[in-house]
């Protein structure tokens, strides 16, 4: 996605009455989730050189205080982008390489359910975000359309279960497959990006029929529209319209 010096907030209050199975019981399940922080996890503006508004360290009043009230029913996701854009993800990214990224501490602090892939956390190459950051996150990294071209399979985990007041939730995780255009091949030498819709189809079929959850959630990292790719002809048809126009069976889309 295009980068943006902001960070969006939403929360997103989900009132679950009666499930897919029918169960009779009811509450609420609160997500919260972060999209596009471009690496703002400090309020402070290094670029502008001013104190900021927009960061985690902001938003982790909203999130605090959210856990307090709701507990165990609460989920707190990243929908990517997080690490790239301000010159602290540039020094940890490429120099304090031996250190836990900064990213990463803020992350697994302010105890994140799971983080959606996104194209501009790959940039710092497969040796960061593959054998460094993956490894150090506490959450779990989705992204079911981002293959490993040598086996065929996922990169990155495709989907996680959570329980929350009784319900069973399956949060999917899908990249925008304009990603591969975007990047040099050099810092995904291994990954290819299927479209979303294909991929979502595939794995809301396999979630029903592995799983049998009460409910599907599905984080994109991707624009509402179709993609223009750039210095190409023919249009990239996977965006979120896309999307919502043509695969069946999720609950929420975030």
């Amino acid at each position: 996605m295009k980068r943006f010096n902001y960070i969006a907030f939403f929360v997103l209050f989900t009132l679950l009455l009666v499930s897919c199975r029918e169960k009779e019981q009811s509450g609420d399940v609160v997500i919260l989730y972060t999209t596009d922080v471009h690496g703002y996890v400090l309020p402070y503006d290094f670029t502008k050189q001013k104190p900021s508004e927009s960061s985690l360290a902001n938003a982790s009043t909203i999130i605090k205080e959210a856990r307090e009230e709701y507990g165990r029913d609460l989920l707190l996701f990243d929908a990517g982008d997080l690490y790239q854009g301000t010159p602290s993800m540039y020094y940890y990214n490429y120099h304090s390489i031996d250190e836990m990224h900064l990213a990463t501490r803020v992350v697994n602090y302010l105890q994140y359910d799971g983080l959606v892939v996104g194209n501009h956390d790959l940039e710092a190459g497969e040796e960061i975000y593959l054998n460094r950051v993956s490894r150090q996150l506490e959450p779990v990294w989705l992204g079911a359309n981002a293959v490993d071209t040598r086996t065929g399979r996922g990169m990155f985990r495709p989907y996680k279960i959570y329980e929350r007041h009784g319900f069973k939730i399956a949060v999917l995780g899908l990249i925008t497959p304009e990603t591969g255009e975007q990047l040099p091949k050099n810092l995904t030498p291994h990954l290819s990006f299927k479209l979303m819709t294909d991929y979502a189809k595939r794995w809301v079929n396999e979630i029903k029929a592995n799983e049998n959850p009460d409910y599907i959630v599905a984080i994109t990292h991707a624009g509402i529209k179709d993609f223009d790719i750039v210095n190409k002809k023919d249009t990239l048809k996977d965006g979120i319209n896309t999307l919502v126009d043509n695969v069946r069976g999720i609950d929420l889309l975030l």
